[in-house]
């Protein structure tokens, strides 16, 4: 599908999941869950999902709707998710953090003192210095990498990256 897209970038389109309850009863009008719970990670607190052509006893495993927590350790940081995930970490990241986690992100320092010169507030510098490892870092921006950075023992944040472990699903 992605391969498709590239080609032609103009073509709108949806993925939706059919309900695994609907499908076991070949249902003819089954439930289906829109697409973006693929790109998500399962709810913490969440078991069983309901199905509206269902009875009130019967549900869905989650399991059957959201990927597996390892199934998206390599997701690339994109879009909302990428834009969330850097805004919370930089809030998270404290005056003495950031140029460190900055150089563990492989930034030189002529890069972050760019920032510092350009951004008048450190939260925005902090927001700008991940998002120059981002745009340097290409398919290596991932969740998963910024978790790594964040538990270096230069930075020593695992504080932080625990907390993206919890909201993400990553490891």
């Amino acid at each position: 599908m992605k391969s498709l897209l590239s080609q032609w970038p103009g073509v709108r389109q949806q993925v939706f999941l059919v309900c695994s309850h609907c499908a076991r009863l070949d249902r003819p009008e089954p439930h289906v869950f829109f697409g973006e719970v693929l790109d998500r990670p399962r709810p913490p607190a969440v078991s069983r999902l309901p199905c509206p052509n269902a009875d009130d006893e019967e549900v869905v495993d989650v399991a059957e709707v959201y990927p597996p927590p390892e199934a998206l350790e390599g997701v690339l940081l994109e879009g909302d998710l990428m834009r969330t995930a850097l805004m919370e970490v930089a809030q998270q990241l404290g005056r003495e953090d950031w140029r460190m986690m900055g150089r563990v992100l492989q930034l030189t320092e002529p890069d972050l003192e760019e920032i510092q010169h350009d951004f008048q507030t450190l939260r925005e510098m902090k927001f700008q210095m991940l998002l120059s490892w981002k745009r340097k870092a290409g398919e290596d921006a991932t969740l998963l990498a910024l978790k790594e950075a964040l538990e270096d023992d230069e930075v020593g944040r695992k504080d932080i990256a625990d907390f993206l472990a919890a909201k993400y699903c990553y490891r």
